[in-house]
Order: structure tokens, then sequence, then C-alpha cells
């Protein structure tokens, strides 16, 4: 019986270690983000998004703000220039390069959901990203579900 508390007490211990280091590790990366260079893969401006969409889950009607970061690359071979970015409510707050990405490197958004500022239960925040790489713009997303308690 002694034995198999000590696994357990092992396996919970190396547990918190490994999401420990994760999280040192998303960190690392964010501090590092100018000196990452991408594969150029396109001609003339392209933009790939990490990621577009962050599902922020349950939160509660008091909690403080959200705020996620869009990493993106410049994946052409011509500087990117985002030209504007319009959010879908005066709830979020974005901030973006005013400069031009030159190809082959790493940028983000930082979007900003003020919580005070949406009523309780499921929301969904957007904000278009328009940009020299396409006619298109591209949508990113927070959304989740604002709590009475």
């Amino acid at each position: 019986m002694k034995r198999i508390s000590y696994i357990a007490v092992f396996i919970l211990l190396l547990v918190a270690c490994q999401t420990n280091r994760s999280g040192r590790q998303a960190q690392d990366s964010a501090d590092s983000l100018k000196n990452i260079r991408v594969e150029v893969s396109q001609e003339g401006p392209a933009i790939k998004f990490d990621t577009i969409y962050y599902d922020l889950g349950s939160l509660d009607i008091n909690g403080p703000d959200q705020t996620r970061d869009y990493f993106f690359a410049n994946m052409g071979n011509k500087p990117l220039v985002i030209e504007k970015v319009e959010s879908s409510c005066p709830c979020l707050d974005v901030v973006y390069p005013k400069d031009s990405i030159a190809a082959g490197t790493k940028s983000k958004i930082t979007m900003t959901l003020k919580m005070k500022e949406i009523s309780s239960g499921q929301f969904y925040r957007s904000a278009m990203v328009y940009t020299n790489a396409s006619a298109e713009p591209i949508e990113i997303i927070m959304q989740g579900i604002k709590n009475y308690e």
C-alpha cells in the first residue's frame, strides 16, 4: 500500500514539473519573437497566423480583462503591412504593428477583452485584420462564457 502511495506522489511531482517547464518555454518563445526567422514560401507578402481563435472558457463575472497574443509570420518575400484592424465591439482593444513586417519574420497582434464591457452569458468577439497580402481580411476571434457566479 505504501508503495502505491509513493508511486502516486512521484507521478504527481513529475506532472507538476512538466507543466511548469511548458509555461516557461511559452514565455521564452514569446520573448525571442524578434529573433525568429521563418521559411519564405510565396511571391509578395503572405500572412500566416499560429492561431486565429481562443476559447477563453468559463469566466467569472467580476474577473480581470482577458489579453491574448495572435502570433503571425510573413511567409512571403516582400514586406507585409497591416493596413488596419477593425474590432467587432468597443469592448476590444487591439494593438498591432504599425511598421511593415519584413519577409520571413514573425510579429503579433494583441487583443484585450474588457470584461466589464460585455454582458453575462456566451460571447463571441472578433477583429478583422486587413493586410497588403490579400483583398480579404482575416478574422481573429475570442469566445467564452461570462458567468454570473
